[in-house]
């Protein structure tokens, strides 16, 4: 076998295998060595197993900046991303953040009706149509975090935007807004009009909307939790949520149910939420065919990331396979790993423990997985991106192989 003469020759083999032991912002540096290498190395995932950290500090007389932290090698990057002040993070997937931008000129200062995508890794926005309605022209809006979910890459047709809404006078209305990227308007489902309850959480799991609500009728101690499921049609363009089953679970009242999160996890529905008197939380599995809540007391090789607005169930395989059954809370940039349900004696590493900010109220901050691979983006972006690399702003152009005929 003959020796490549430069490094643009060396095999593609040997460049995929190298690429799968980097990380992501390694595969960044590697891909900008030649053209040979960005056109052979465009769909090979990354070797991060934790989630990183987008964060934005908020200043009143400009609008900030936006940092990434990558826990795997214990970096932090400056994005020179402006948001504007009171911008709100609510879910995040393949690299992609959902973003609300509060309304101008409305005293309440959560109020928005205006989300769209960021996607910090190569700094694209895809926006989507403001949220319009009658029922809503009165008062302005606030988003709860637990909220606003989408079930897809934004830049694929399977995306869609789920959203149910309050606003800042308390009213609670039982509408389920959806959205996809290039509709010109929401479309609203009353498809909550028979349920006297307050919707706690959204998931979407296998072409399935669950929404986790909870009764306020005051009569019994116990809190009586339901979980609703819509099977998610599209038909002529339009979004149907069609109803599927009711199951209702009697919760004990010194659990903070309105705290909970509904969490897919390889194609199973996921309830947790904190205890009421300490920061541990419990994780149940929605048993359908028992029609049970069924606790789950080790997480076996899985580890959970608590946040403000996203939680992720993530496998613990590889690097991180030390970090098995062990849950991360990230609370305004101050982190704490612990087993789950293990004695506080358990000494649990500390993955995100070198991540030093001073604490201010004005951070928002999200977990988010870095995306599979490079491809995606060139479907419907320009061919050039960038990644902030210490202070440098480094270029990286996505090529693709022609389309076979």
């Amino acid at each position: 076998m003959r020796a490549p003469s430069s490094w643009s020759d060396l095999p593609v083999d040997i460049q995929s295998v190298i690429m799968e032991h980097l990380y992501f912002d390694d595969q960044i540096r590697f891909r900008t060595v030649c053209k040979s290498w960005r056109w052979n190395t465009y769909a090979i995932k990354s070797a991060d197993q934790l989630p990183w950290i987008f964060a934005y500090k908020y200043k009143q007389d400009d609008s900030g900046f936006c940092y990434l932290y990558n826990p795997s090698n214990k970096k932090k990057y400056e994005i020179k991303k402006k948001l504007p002040f009171g911008s709100r993070f609510h879910d995040s997937k393949y690299g992609w953040i959902l973003i609300s931008k509060p309304e101008e000129n409305v005293s309440f200062h959560l109020a928005c009706n205006l989300l769209y995508f960021y996607n910090p890794f190569t700094d694209e926005t895809i926006k989507l149509s403001v949220l319009e309605d009658p029922h809503i022209e009165q008062h302005p809006l606030y988003i709860d975090s637990s909220q606003v979910i989408f079930s897809g890459n934004p830049t694929s047709n399977e995306c869609v935007i789920f959203l149910h809404v309050a606003n800042g006078w308390g009213l609670i209305r039982k509408i389920i807004y959806t959205c996809r990227p290039g509709d010109t308007r929401w479309t609203s489902h009353y498809c909550l009009e028979d349920f006297g309850r307050d919707i706690l959480s959204l998931a979407c799991v296998d072409g399935v909307l669950y929404c986790a609500t909870v009764s306020r009728d005051g009569i019994s101690e116990d809190k009586n939790f339901s979980l609703c499921s819509f099977q998610i049609i599209v038909k002529e363009q339009k979004i149907i949520l069609d109803p599927v089953d009711v199951l209702s679970f009697a919760i004990p009242p010194w659990k903070m149910l309105y705290h909970c999160r509904l969490i897919e996890s390889d194609g199973n529905v996921l309830l947790t939420y904190n205890y009421e008197y300490d920061e541990s939380c419990v994780v149940f599995r929605v048993d359908f065919s028992e029609k049970k809540l069924v606790e789950i007391e080790n997480l076996e090789k899985k580890m959970l990331f608590r946040g403000l607005e996203k939680w992720i169930l993530a496998s613990a395989v590889g690097a991180a396979s030390e970090l098995a059954n062990t849950v991360h809370r990230n609370c305004f940039m101050e982190f704490d790993s612990c087993f789950y349900k293990a004695p506080e004696t358990h000494l649990c590493p500390q993955p995100y423990g070198w991540i030093k900010e001073a604490y201010t109220s004005v951070y928002q901050s999200i977990w988010i997985q870095p995306p599979l691979h490079f491809t995606r983006y060139q479907k419907i972006t320009p061919s050039v991106h960038s990644f902030m690399i210490g202070s440098i702003r480094v270029p990286i152009r996505i090529q693709l192989p022609p389309q076979s005929q």
